[in-house]
């Protein structure tokens, strides 16, 4: 899967570079693909900081905070999806995202903004 992956800071983005199906980045310790290892990893985001991945290619992608393990949810990438999903990181729902398996299309974007007051991370399972 290709992927394009960008930290959001204050009124400036900060873009990371794109990962081939196979391939890794300097973040990234395993093979990219659904189950197969880290697609993507935000590292910390600050409290009013963000995070973004394009999704290229058709699929479910499981997702979790490292920092609070039951933060859980899932991205399914598929033909019809919107453009651009925005998800907000909280603490007021179940799993601490404001979406359970959102959707996009190929070539989409999902844009999660941590609004929650502490520091979280949005990381492929």
């Amino acid at each position: 899967m290709n992927i394009r992956r960008s930290i959001l800071l204050a009124a400036a983005t900060l873009t990371f570079v794109t990962l081939a199906s196979t391939g890794c980045s300097k973040k990234d310790s395993g093979p990219t693909g659904p189950g197969g290892g880290t697609v993507f990893d935000s590292g910390d985001i600050l409290n009013g900081l963000g995070f973004q991945v394009v999704f290229t290619t058709e699929g479910h992608f499981n997702y979790h905070c490292e920092k609070h393990p039951v933060m859980q949810s899932t991205i399914h990438v598929v033909t019809g999806g919107p453009d651009t999903l925005h998800v907000n990181i909280v603490n007021s729902t179940s799993s601490g995202f404001d979406a359970q398996g959102v959707s996009v299309r190929p070539g989409g974007r999902v844009i999660w903004t941590n609004i929650s007051g502490v520091t979280h991370t949005v990381t492929s399972d």
